[in-house]
């Protein structure tokens, strides 16, 4: 069956596109095409490809295990995917295109409370850091 697509693949292939689209509209000051609302796809399981066993008759992988001193490369994935909601939160509330009918807030007072949240997030983000990639990451803060 030449071309045909995993559907494993296709998520993936979905939650890059939707972290890149964040990533691309924070760098070029632009809103993202992708919205919370509409995107309905979990992160990926945080198991690296060598621990699944290969399909068997029935078509699906099954799950032997992540070792528990073993980090998974997916982990990076998915601590940068939940930074990319918080970049999309931004651009949706302080910097909309059209501040007059930003969803999430109506008035300019409204900055400060949002900018706290937007704050607490952040910290939540960092507090969820697993340990061994927070001592790299926030080692000069």
């Amino acid at each position: 069956m030449r071309g045909r697509i995993s559907m494993p693949s296709l998520l993936n292939l979905s939650r890059c596109l939707v972290v890149s689209d964040r990533l691309a509209g924070v760098e070029c000051g632009r809103p993202c095409y992708s919205r919370d609302e509409d995107i309905d796809i979990d992160l990926p399981l945080e198991i690296d490809d060598e621990y699944w066993s290969p399909p068997g008759d029935h078509g699906h992988s099954i799950l032997v295990g992540q070792p528990a001193d073993q980090p998974s490369i997916i982990t990076a994935f998915n601590v940068y995917a939940k930074l990319s909601q918080i970049y999309h939160w931004v651009m949706r509330t302080l910097y909309a295109v059209n501040r007059a009918v930003r969803p999430m807030m109506r008035h300019a007072q409204q900055d400060g409370a949002v900018l706290a949240q937007i704050t607490q997030a952040l910290d939540d983000w960092k507090a969820s850091m697993p340990r061994h990639r927070a001592s790299v990451l926030f080692c000069l803060s």
